[in-house]
């Protein structure tokens, strides 16, 4: 499922008038998730590797977090610094791609 994530123009698992995120948002979480194969834990490796995909993963984050918080769409009008100690967990990685994408991934027992 990973390799085919259903979102495309024509054939997205929601309508594109009523989502909350743009097809950037999409597209951003989309490759992430593809580059780390599914694996939560993959994609933290990544986005701690990777400052800029982390910055973008971020900024995604804020609308996720701030739109469950306040129950509705949010605009950001100040953006702050993005720095080294900006830690994201599996947890928030699983929220995002859940909120954005609509799939769930599970997190894989590494020491078996």
């Amino acid at each position: 499922m990973i390799n085919n994530l259903p979102i495309t123009w024509d054939n997205a698992n929601f309508s594109w008038s009523s989502n909350q995120y743009s097809w950037n948002d999409v597209k951003i979480i989309s490759d992430i998730v593809k580059r780390g194969g599914g694996s939560p834990e993959s994609i933290k490796r990544i986005l701690d590797d990777e400052e800029e995909e982390k910055k973008k993963f971020i900024e995604v984050m804020v609308k996720v977090k701030g739109n469950q918080l306040f129950s509705s769409s949010h605009i950001y009008n100040q953006k702050k610094l993005i720095t080294e100690n900006n830690d994201i967990t599996v947890n928030d990685i699983k929220l995002v791609v859940s909120e954005v994408l609509d799939i769930t991934l599970e997190i894989k027992n590494i020491n078996v």
